[in-house]
């Protein structure tokens, strides 16, 4: 099947370029981008084939798109109006950004601060984490990839508050990520000299992820990104408060085990994973238990926040929507140590 990356110069379009060139489906017939059009891929994505490598990026024009389904991983607010024209040729799309992950109009401008580039596509798309939207993704005509500090904490939350273990109340979330998480774009906050060796909380007063996780877990949320000493990864932590005083650390991990038994790339476990586990891959590793004394829930989740939290998370859903097995592709990556 043809395929297009729009947005392969950055972090997450590189990663699509490096999954997508062992895919057994999914052809790329082309790559297009803003930034970088006219440079090789090799010079962006070290290690591809010979062949691949000496492909160009091309500018992004979607009335040039001649393929079956698209990947956009482009900024919020670039790639609404894209889709559109992307969709009245009857491309399907895997939308990387965050154009299409909220409903409402008036809630995306509160929170990216402009009008919406195609306020009709607002409520069009299937929205919610592969493994939660098996399901919709099958006829799915447009699927908004949800961001990656979301997936991380919807994974390990929902099926919590779904099974009635945890109250329909506050959530309190915290969470660290690599540099990469901030985009290819070098910055004064993602220069080495003020990452290297330490850890820095930011977005206090808000995160444009905030809504997201509060409209797919149907409770208030406070989440405190920070922004940690190394390239991919995410680690949250979720504290959710507990339904009455029979929840227990076992009936908490009994209800995680089965909410993602027959799931590839889900892992539940006792004890706390590291974010080294999950470096290049689409796994997600969970652990869960219950603090007695104060009365909550305490999950932890790992993804690495370009593969399960990005671009390998995308093909996940590509292969569903084109009714493919959902690892194909994604088998054996990953690199430890």
């Amino acid at each position: 099947m043809d395929v297009v990356v729009v947005g392969a110069s950055g972090f997450v379009g590189q990663e699509l370029v490096r999954v997508l060139a062992r895919h057994p489906v999914f052809e790329p017939v082309a790559f297009q981008a803003h930034q970088r059009a006219g440079r090789r891929l090799g010079e962006l994505v070290p290690g591809l084939s010979v062949d691949l490598a000496e492909r160009p990026i091309e500018p992004i024009d979607p009335r040039a798109v001649a393929a079956e389904l698209a990947f956009c991983a482009l900024p919020h607010g670039h790639s609404g109006g894209i889709i559109r024209e992307l969709r009245a040729r009857g491309v399907r799309v895997v939308d990387l950004g965050a154009d299409l992950r909220l409903a409402d109009e008036a809630t995306w401008r509160r929170w990216y601060g402009d009008d919406h580039p195609a306020p009709e596509l607002l409520g069009s798309a299937v929205v919610g984490v592969a493994e939660h939207v098996r399901t919709e993704l099958a006829s799915a005509q447009v699927w908004a990839v949800p961001g990656c500090y979301v997936t991380a904490t919807v994974l390990a939350a929902k099926p919590l508050i779904d099974a009635g273990l945890a109250r329909r109340d506050l959530v309190v979330v915290d969470a660290i990520s690599g540099v990469t998480g901030a985009g290819s774009a070098a910055t004064e906050t993602t220069h080495f000299v003020n990452v290297a060796e330490g850890v820095r909380a930011y977005a206090l007063g808000g995160h444009r992820h905030t809504p997201e996780m509060r409209s797919l877990l149907g409770v208030p949320v406070r989440f405190t990104p920070h922004l940690g000493p190394y390239s991919r990864g995410i680690a949250a932590t979720i504290t959710l408060p507990v339904a009455d005083a029979t929840v227990d650390a076992d009936s908490v991990r009994d209800v995680l085990a089965r909410a993602y038994g027959t799931s590839p790339f889900v892992e539940v476990r006792e004890t706390p994973p590291s974010t080294r586990e999950v470096r290049g891959s689409n796994r997600a590793v969970l652990a869960a238990t219950v603090d007695d004394e104060v009365g909550v829930i305490v999950a932890t989740s790992v993804i690495d926040n370009l593969g399960k939290g990005a671009a390998q998370h995308a093909v996940q859903g590509a292969n569903l929507m084109v009714g493919v097995d959902e690892v194909l592709g994604l088998e054996g990556l990953g690199v430890w140590p």
